[in-house]
């Protein structure tokens, strides 16, 4: 059996909920412990 390596960010410092990771929860509206971050897109960058 392997461990899922620990995914976390800002929002969710001790672990990305599954519904989240798996995008059945999209991040733009608040869930519950999410330290009131929200996913913001980042901006495309083009490297020319």
């Amino acid at each position: 059996m392997h461990a899922r390596p620990k995914r976390t960010c800002k929002a969710f410092p001790e672990g990305i909920p599954d519904v989240i990771f798996d995008n059945l929860f999209i991040h733009t509206k608040h869930y519950e412990g999410d330290q009131g971050i929200l996913y913001e897109p980042r901006e495309e960058r083009c490297n020319r």
